[in-house]
């Protein structure tokens, strides 16, 4: 990863960026993302895919952190000068002691990460 990304409300560098080994969605897949694409510095469609992580969230059984993410996504877009590219948003459970089950209390971890430029290849416009 490289960049500016936005781990647990600090705007770090890529080669900074950490997360403890009890976080659950490194142990357990407990978590989900989204891929935002931004054009002219604006993440397309983004109520939707706030929609999605909501719901997701929801599914899961677990808070959705949406003033942290509205947070780290203005400071990543901002800091990364980031106009045309793509943003990763990851939630996950958050950090925890082993085990099936998770506190309720845990809070949500967030990890926000830019990728600048065009996210796909040429060829992956092309038909046939």
């Amino acid at each position: 990863m490289h960049g500016l990304v936005w781990v647990k409300g600090r705007l770090v560098t890529g080669a900074d960026s950490c997360l403890g080994v009890a976080e659950r969605g490194f142990l357990y897949g407990d978590g989900l993302f989204e891929t935002v694409r931004v054009y002219r510095g604006i993440p397309f469609a983004w109520r939707r895919h706030q929609a999605r992580l909501a719901a997701g969230c929801e599914v899961l059984k677990m808070p959705f952190p949406g003033e942290e993410v509205e947070a780290g996504m203005q400071a990543v877009l901002s800091a990364a000068e980031l106009t045309e590219g793509s943003l990763r948003v990851t939630v996950t459970r958050g950090e925890a002691p082993r085990g099936l089950l998770a506190s309720p209390e845990v809070k949500p971890t967030v990890v926000i990460a830019a990728y600048p430029g065009e996210p796909y290849p040429p060829a992956a416009y092309r038909r046939g």
